[in-house]
């Protein structure tokens, strides 16, 4: 089962996607369960991939924790675009 949160936090200029790309491809190798990507709007989505046999009520809890924590750390890592958040997600 995928669990996946699509924080629309920030709009990803066009011009900033190489070094978006590469900072969503550092926090892959080094965080644990959680993936980012972008869909073909240039949207993150965090993810988290587990089997179903794992499946219970404290593992969603522990999954729900990690996807927004994650959230919050990406945001925070991303100050300078801070000011376009409440802009045009779309």
């Amino acid at each position: 089962i995928i669990f996946s949160i699509f924080p629309n936090l920030i709009v990803i200029p066009p011009e900033k996607m190489p070094e978006i790309t590469n900072l969503l491809t550092k926090l892959n190798f080094e965080t644990t369960l959680a993936k980012f990507s972008l869909d073909e709007k240039a949207n993150v989505i965090i993810s988290i991939e587990l089997p179903i046999s794992s499946l219970n009520e404290m593992v969603v809890d522990i999954v729900l924790d990690i996807l927004c924590s994650t959230t919050e750390d990406l945001f925070s890592q991303l100050p300078e675009f801070h000011s376009t958040v409440g802009t045009d997600l779309a």
